[in-house]
């Protein structure tokens, strides 16, 4: 039988939380283990994307100079949610999120027909050409993204980019290249790698897809020899076979930390379907988890502004010592992601600061 704490310990040291990267190369390792990778929850339209807390240097400005020269790529994935992968795996993820073409219609055709023309034109240039409202264009080429059909060029923060067809930008790429099977396993292998323990409903959290199609994919890697199942706090999941004699061998010792972590970080879209009933106060809602020694037991609540954000409370999911003998160490988490001096948090555990 697996150890709880040595799959949070090793789940830390995998995630590199505890212990940030040094180097680029080890970045993009763990980038790529990661991905696809969303920005920040809240964060300025245009901002390159970072794993929160998890390098010694400016990651994002990283992503920004890789994203610039198309080392990372942006796409429409999760949830058709915006993420970053790296460009020779676009092919792996569209096996996954790939909309098939038959499910658009004339209008989208009719985009693909002028890109095809016209060459690269941003948002601005359709809407010259067609007479059509940006809110009306937009959409469209959304949905054209899905379809792994146009590429949007974010190389910096202007909001004016470029939209080109894959197939003339990039005629190298084989969007064939994965059948969905092979490209769910790989992407699932690395997901049981960097979770340590996951199941069918953190895959279809983080990844999108149905829980009884994730369990399919479990399966096959169990009939492969790369997983087993196991039991974690509770709940009957899967293991990868390599780490089964570490995860069932002595207790390991977990360091103890907090870290805010931002509602679209990897190891909250792993857990996103349990702790989206996480309480909050009626007024606000959650702003950060709180992972308090390598399990999410608190929240920051409040909403986010532009300007000072207004931060209600800082609810902690511990004993009521613990968590008051712990409020200095909790608070200065807290104030690593939101300025103290501007969005401090009125209350603690719901008692009121002074």
């Amino acid at each position: 039988m697996i150890r709880d704490e040595n799959v949070l310990w090793l789940r830390l040291l995998r995630s590199r939380i505890t212990d940030p990267v040094t180097t680029y190369e080890a970045y993009d390792q763990l980038f790529q283990m990661m991905s696809p990778v969303p920005t920040d929850y809240w964060i300025t339209p245009g901002t390159a994307p970072f794993l929160q807390h998890r390098a010694v240097f400016d990651d994002t400005a990283y992503n920004f100079r890789l994203r610039a020269k198309r080392a990372i790529v942006k796409g429409r994935f999760q949830k058709n949610g915006i993420g970053y992968v790296r460009f020779d795996e676009l092919p792996l993820f569209a096996a996954i999120y790939k909309k098939e073409p038959d499910h658009m219609g004339p209008l989208e055709w009719k985009f693909y027909d002028l890109l095809n023309h016209e060459g690269p034109m941003t948002i601005g240039m359709i809407k010259e050409l067609t007479g059509m409202y940006v809110k009306d264009i937009t959409p469209v080429l959304h949905k054209l993204q899905s379809a792994f059909i146009v590429f949007e060029d974010q190389k910096d923060n202007d909001w004016e980019r470029s939209w080109y067809l894959i197939e003339n930008e990039f005629p190298e790429v084989d969007l064939q290249q994965w059948t969905m099977d092979s490209a769910l396993r790989t992407a699932f292998v690395r997901f049981l790698m960097m979770n340590v323990f996951a199941d069918a409903g953190m895959a279809r959290s983080f990844y999108n897809i149905p829980a009884k199609r994730a369990e399919e994919v479990f399966l096959a890697l169990v009939e492969d020899g790369i997983a087993v199942p196991a039991l974690f706090d509770g709940r009957s999941g899967y293991v990868m076979k390599s780490d089964l004699e570490l995860l069932e061998g002595s207790e390991q010792k977990i360091k103890r930390s907090v870290y805010a972590i931002n509602r679209n970080d990897f190891l909250v879209r792993s857990n996103e379907h349990l702790l989206k009933n996480a309480p909050g106060t009626a007024a606000s809602g959650t702003m950060y988890h709180l992972l308090i020694d390598g399990k999410f037991q608190g929240t920051v609540e409040g909403g986010f502004k532009f300007g000072p954000h207004i931060v209600e409370n800082v609810r902690v999911d511990l004993p009521e010592a613990e968590a008051l003998a712990r409020k200095v160490e909790i608070l200065d988490a807290v104030a690593v992601v939101l300025d103290p001096e501007l969005s401090a948090p009125k209350r603690y555990n719901g008692v009121e600061r002074t």
